[in-house]
């Protein structure tokens, strides 16, 4: 499992919120305008890091300051806290508890010049106890926060670095569970169709869901129309926490796009006819969804279907009405036509 783990480390974010490398936190505050504001890019982020108990590990944080001024900064531990019922996360005040004792970093208060890079040295060492996994952050700020001035307003941010630590051990428990599978509509006009996966880790490790979604007619066809991806952005999954995973289908002519013609405007949603894509969609479809998760000896895949309809009633509407109108006008040249070689055919004489 720890092999599993660290061949996927470097594609990893934290099940439950992360979908970009740092999170900035920040609140208004007013300072003085020749702050060009805190600038620093963070690597590798998040950290994941599976070890034994009692065994001594470092890893290597490096920051670059990309702002214009040196910076002194301060590096520390934070606690977040996550939602089980919706995955949300909410950094709480102070260091977590059960690892403040046990990692610590190579320096606490350092400077990275403009344009410059540090490498924060991070020591994780458990303690024999220690098990099965924990969840950190670590928060880069300002020494000295930048001087307020009064009617002028900016932000003042941090940097968190979301950290993932695996204890392997004996006792790990992995298990996921598919707890619901289900469409946003059950009959579409036009596509996306959108589906929400939900999965609930079970167990007390990591996990990181992998699998497809194949759009077919049949649940059994061995030929999916089109197959997408569950967990593309390698989403962790802590444990006791579910999460819904967004997957919609696209692939079809016409369909629904949103686009913004402006940053800050409100989306617009339209019928976008490319007719590059020749795939028109009508009738039934069945998406069938393989997961699989490794539970520490080998690969489980886990499966479900969800049925939903594409009906575009608005083109089978027009259709419709225009084969009346084809009928009706064959039906009107059938009479005339019949009408005149009645006219034509010569009468019996009496």
């Amino acid at each position: 499992m720890e092999m599993y783990l660290k061949k996927t480390a470097l594609l990893l974010t934290l099940s439950a919120f992360l979908t970009a490398a740092v999170l900035p936190l920040g609140t208004a505050a007013a300072v003085a305008p020749a702050d060009a504001g805190l600038s620093l890019q963070v690597s590798p982020s998040p950290i994941v890091l599976t070890i034994k108990p009692a065994e001594k590990k470092t890893t290597e944080l490096k920051i670059y300051n990309a702002g214009t001024n040196t910076e002194n900064l301060r590096v520390s531990l934070q606690d977040f806290k996550v939602d089980k019922s919706n995955g949300r996360v909410t950094l709480e005040p102070g260091p977590p508890p059960e690892v403040r004792n046990w990692i610590s970093f190579s320096d606490t208060d350092f400077s990275v010049k403009s344009g410059e890079s540090f490498t924060q040295l991070v020591t994780v060492n458990p303690p024999p106890s220690a098990g099965f996994s924990y969840s950190f952050a670590i928060v880069i700020n300002r020494q000295v926060p930048t001087r307020v001035v009064t009617g002028q307003r900016a932000v003042q941010g941090s940097v968190a670095v979301f950290s993932l630590l695996n204890i392997d051990r004996p006792g790990a428990v992995r298990k996921l569970a598919i707890e619901s599978l289900q469409t946003e509509h059950k009959y579409y006009e036009y596509l996306p169709a959108r589906l929400t996966l939900k999965l609930r880790n079970n167990g007390n490790s990591l996990l990181l869901p992998a699998g497809n979604v194949f759009i077919q007619r049949q649940s059994t066809s061995n030929s999916p129309i089109s197959v997408l991806a569950i967990n593309p952005n390698a989403l962790y999954l802590l444990p006791g926490v579910s999460r819904d995973y967004q997957i919609a289908w696209n692939d079809g002519l016409p369909a629904y796009v949103t686009t913004q013609a402006v940053a800050n405007a409100a989306p617009q949603r339209h019928l976008e006819w490319n007719w590059r894509n020749s795939h028109f969609r009508i009738g039934r479809y069945i998406a069938h969804v393989v997961v699989i998760y490794n539970d520490g000896q080998r690969d489980v895949p886990l499966q479900s279907d969800v049925k939903f309809w594409v009906l575009p009633w608005r083109i089978m509407l027009g259709a419709l009405v225009g084969l009346l109108v084809l009928l009706i006008g064959v039906a009107a040249i059938i009479r005339v036509i019949f009408g005149m070689v009645k006219r034509k055919r010569p009468k019996n004489r009496a």
